[in-house]
């Protein structure tokens, strides 16, 4: 299963068309309902029936693509193949996307022009039923849009990290921020094992990981120092080849690699150590990796390489 979805990167929608990782697209519940009324409305025109034959096929076919390489249903790997997995051979280009889901968005394209043509359909109903029908209207499309937006909306507030910001940050970044520093500083603890949600050990510490490496990310702006920490949409192997080395101090091989690519510098925060933090970086290490501590900031460490 690692291996597979280190080849061939596993993102889909999951039943309702929400995304199986890189965060959730959903189109909503009422928008559906309105797009399968549209599609029943335009059925009764004849100069519309092509135009909503094509759309039709499209959705289809975008919607399938956005599947990915192996259908997931409730978050569960099938491995059923689907059509990407072909078209990643044989059409140049899509072996080279990141991500096939992104298709999805067509699909929701198309629905909300087929939700259009629903809003019509209630709206002549509207006109039909009522003598005055402009009351109705009003009370009807904004439940539509009440509901609509109370299906969709994410406001996350467990997300939200707290920082510190001018005279308040941390004594460890004022001292970093006018430190004469040759070469990259490494933050610690930083993420462990590869951000897989699967991942049996540390897939439910995702989201620990992703906001330590935004936290330093966003302290790096105050001090103007390069580290190797942080997030991106795209992390490489670079990054845990050298996370995998200061994990593996003081063995002589990675002291030597963690020189080689000038990280001279290792910031030990160690109020938020990990249980594998604790076991590596202990004092005995520390002295046998050639490392000496030249700050600390309450359960903040700073250590350099010997010279």
């Amino acid at each position: 299963m690692k291996l597979f979805k280190k080849k061939f990167p596993i993102q889909g929608f999951k039943i309702f068309g929400r995304m199986e990782e890189g965060g959730k697209l959903f189109f909503g519940f009422i928008p559906l309902l309105l797009a399968f009324t549209g599609i029943y409305y335009m059925g009764r025109y004849k100069n519309l029936k092509n135009i909503r034959s094509i759309f039709i096929y499209i959705l289809l076919t975008f919607y399938i693509i956005s599947l990915g390489p192996v259908l997931i249903i409730f978050g569960h790997i099938t491995y059923i193949p689907l059509p990407d997995l072909l078209f990643y051979y044989i059409i140049p280009g899509f072996s080279s996307m990141r991500r096939v889901v992104d298709f999805g968005i067509v699909v929701f394209m198309i629905l909300a022009f087929f939700a259009g043509f629903g809003i019509l359909k209630i709206e002549d109903w509207i006109e039909k039923r009522y003598n005055r029908p402009n009351k109705m209207k009003i009370f009807v499309f904004s439940a539509i849009f009440l509901l609509t937006t109370a299906e969709i909306i994410n406001i996350p507030f467990k997300k939200i990290v707290p920082v510190r910001e001018g005279d308040n940050v941390p004594e460890v970044y004022k001292w970093l921020s006018s430190a004469e520093i040759e070469g990259a500083v490494a933050e610690l603890p930083t993420a462990k094992g590869y951000y897989d949600k699967y991942d049996p050990v540390y897939g439910e510490q995702r989201g620990i990981y992703y906001s330590r490496e935004m936290v330093y990310m966003y302290y790096s702006v105050y001090h103007k120092k390069p580290i190797i920490n942080g997030l991106g949409a795209v992390i490489p192997d670079s990054f845990f080849q050298i996370r995998d080395r200061l994990y593996s101090v003081p063995d002589s091989s990675a002291v030597e690699y963690l020189k080689s690519l000038n990280i001279n510098t290792f910031i030990l925060h160690t109020s938020d150590f990990d249980p594998e933090d604790v076991k590596v970086w202990t004092d005995e290490n520390i002295k046998k990796g050639g490392l000496n501590e030249v700050a600390r900031f309450e359960d903040d460490i700073v250590l350099k390489f010997n010279q």
